[in-house]
């Protein structure tokens, strides 16, 4: 097995819950979130840590993803469903909300997390209970497909914590993560119909107290996910079987993201917690994997 050990990290953030690590490949810039503490980090890579710049979001969000109308704004997972968030001022504006007006009792609940463009241009995102009083015999997330004309479908229903999710190369399978069971699914999926079948388990992560976060594919079709709990980024191969990991500094790794060929990992910061071996929590990692990730799409907005 490929072994990766990373000891320093590459931006030091002192975040709280870093997420959503993306690369535009179009502008070099990346990117990526702290969902608790409401900041929108970027920086490009080639000028490297000192460009990193920061604004602050004035709604929760858990993702975000590039769209197709040229400005300053991304397309935004945000609390109540999918918005633009402009990314000078950090306002956010909603195009589409999940909740009805007479369901506020689950909107509080609810927030969006994770979630990716599709080659049609739909967004795909999950929501997830925020609440701490969830009650897992009552799953009430959803993972959403929205299109360009802004209709939200609901795709899979009755989820725990709705996480990272990629396509293969081919573009014929899709994954998704349910954080809480501890699963990777992967699905059958028809590109033109923005549809999926033959939902079956891809990966199950074992051991007590450690969870499948965000993930990344790579071109290849093997699986790079982050073990939220478990101090690592697993590489599976499109079999199931493990065939790397990334062996982290810091027990909560949230999700890693492709530049090039190398690889940008967001972590979780826990200052309540002495543990020495998180004590790099809340950082930036990256590292040298040797591939590279499919390609990104925009939200097609129409």
């Amino acid at each position: 097995m490929k072994q990766w050990v990373l000891t320093t990290p590459y931006l030091q953030i002192k975040g709280n819950l870093l997420e959503g690590p993306f690369y535009d490949e179009e502008t070099g810039q990346a990117r990526f979130i702290d969902i608790i503490d409401r900041g929108l980090y970027t920086f490009h890579p080639s000028r490297g840590p000192e460009s990193l710049k920061k604004i602050k979001i004035k709604e929760t969000i858990g993702v975000t993803a590039n769209i197709s109308v040229v400005g300053s704004e991304l397309l935004a997972g945000a609390r109540d469903g999918i918005a633009k968030l402009n990314t000078i001022k950090g306002d956010v504006s909603y195009l589409c909300k999940f909740w009805a007006t007479d369901d506020t009792e689950r909107g509080l609940r609810m927030r969006c997390n994770d979630g990716a463009v599709d080659s049609r241009g739909g967004f795909w995102v999950g929501t997830l209970n925020d609440q701490p009083t969830k009650s897992p015999s009552n799953p009430e997330g959803t993972l959403f497909r929205v299109d360009g004309d802004l209709k939200a479908h609901a795709m899979l229903e009755g989820l725990h914590a709705s996480n990272g999710m990629g396509w293969n190369l081919a573009d014929d399978i899709m994954f998704f993560t349910d954080s809480d069971d501890k699963n990777i699914y992967a699905f059958d999926f028809d590109a033109e119909r923005g549809a999926i079948s033959n939902q079956r388990v891809f990966y199950h992560v074992p051991g007590a107290e450690i969870f499948p976060d965000g993930l990344a594919v790579d071109r290849e079709d093997c699986v790079w996910s982050a073990l939220w709990g478990g101090g690592k980024v697993l590489r599976i191969a499109p079999d199931g079987i493990v065939i790397g990991e990334v062996i982290m500094p810091t027990t909560y790794v949230t999700c890693p993201a492709f530049i090039g060929t190398e690889l940008l990992i967001t972590t979780r910061g826990d200052p309540e917690c002495a543990d020495v071996s998180i004590k790099r929590g809340g950082d930036v990692y990256k590292v040298e994997v040797g591939t590279s990730g499919v390609l990104k799409y925009k939200f097609h907005l129409i």
